[in-house]
């Protein structure tokens, strides 16, 4: 899509913490860095988590506006008040379908606009989170679409299975693959299946021993959950209405400081356990591990302060004698102090084992042409 109209197609991109980026198109098949789309107060648009975004002209005047989904399954509208070289986003409304908001079953909506019935309106598909994709077709007009009840195009996936099937978490595109002038579907997915895996006479030992390794790993867990449980089990002071949105509010805004922590602990966790797992690491891994290894205590450090941040605004006040109160959030602390380093362990182990479980993971591309004016049949593409 070409979003500020130049020419040149450009690229939208969602994120898990929720914001949207764009990506300038420099021609060449070359792209700028990416940039928060701002709304017209100038504000990064951010809605929900896991959002993902599809620019669309909705309301047919012309120029592009945003449908985005978001993790809860909600699918949001932000029309374009600007002009179509220069984009000024309004507010988010929700959009609806018979007169409810849509909800896509399993959360992680991913919704498109397209004339998929070719009667010259825009209409809309939603990838949802169980794997199904759904047909809302526009029963209002070009100018003011208006959504009927969903149609099932696909149905939900299977969460686990023998072989590799549709799955969950859909991720669509709708093109005309065959040429016969009818829109086809292109579903992304994720899928757990069982497979026959043995594990090489080489690596027996070492698999049989963080296979241990990650039943202690385990057991320490359950009983840091347990406590941690322990602690929230208290009797809370009962808050007015406002006082609820006040400390959600304060919430919300402490955790948007920090929405960049996990990405950031899970890719250096990812690498440093791909390189410990090599059998013989050169000089350039060893250095690259020591240097992984001081990232990730400043990333404890990092985590440690952001949950003492949080702590005073993730529950309400309890209503019990200061000190009680007091030992409660020092259980509180000494989960989250505890749960880092064993969650760094584990990931080190998984790495051993993961290759050698039976479940694994999936991602696949499912081509569904179309078999006559709606139904598309499916094709698996890897």
């Amino acid at each position: 899509m070409d979003l500020d109209n130049d020419g040149i197609p450009d690229i939208l991109s969602g994120s898990w913490p929720g914001r949207l980026y764009f990506f300038k198109g420099l021609g060449k098949g070359k792209f700028a860095g990416k940039q928060p789309i701002k709304d017209s107060a100038r504000k990064d648009i951010k809605i929900e988590r896991a959002s993902t975004v599809f620019a669309a002209d909705w309301n047919g005047d012309g120029k592009l506006d945003l449908l985005i989904g978001d993790v809860r399954g909600h699918v949001h509208l932000i029309l374009n008040d600007g002009s179509a070289s220069n984009y000024a986003f309004g507010k988010p409304q929700m959009v609806k379908a018979d007169g409810k908001p849509i909800q896509a079953s399993g959360g992680d909506s991913h919704p498109i606009a397209v004339d998929w019935d070719s009667d010259g309106r825009v209409d809309l598909l939603l990838g949802c989170g169980d794997g199904s994709v759904l047909f809302y077709k526009n029963i209002g007009t070009a100018k003011e679409p208006k959504l009927a009840q969903s149609q099932t195009l696909v149905a939900a996936g299977k969460a686990a299975g023998a072989k590799i099937a549709p799955g969950m978490r859909a991720k669509i595109c709708a093109v005309d693959w065959n040429g016969d002038g009818r829109l086809d579907l292109l579903v992304g997915d994720f899928c757990m299946y069982e497979a026959k895996i043995d594990v090489p006479e080489n690596q027996r030992k070492a698999v049989a021993k963080a296979r241990e390794q990650q039943k202690e790993i385990e057991k320490k867990l359950n009983e840091l959950r347990k406590t941690y449980r322990a602690a929230l089990d208290g009797p809370s002071k009962k808050e007015t209405p406002a006082e609820i949105a006040v400390r959600k509010k304060k919430l919300r805004e402490i955790a948007e400081q920090y929405e960049d922590f996990e990405p950031n602990f899970e890719r250096a966790l990812a690498r440093l356990a791909k390189l410990s797992r090599l059998a013989k690491a050169g000089v350039e891994e060893k250095k690259e591990i020591v240097i992984l290894r001081r990232e990730l205590n400043a990333i404890e450090k990092k985590y440690v302060e952001i949950m003492e941040a949080l702590l005073p605004y993730e529950t309400a006040p309890f209503d019990e004698p200061a000190e009680k109160s007091k030992a409660r959030r020092e259980k509180m602390r000494g989960y989250n102090t505890q749960l880092f380093p064993l969650r760094v362990e584990a990931a080190l182990l998984a790495e051993i084992t993961r290759p050698y479980d039976s479940n694994q993971m999936a991602g696949s591309v499912w081509l569904y042409l179309r078999q006559d004016a709606t139904t598309p049949k499916a094709q698996r593409r890897r």
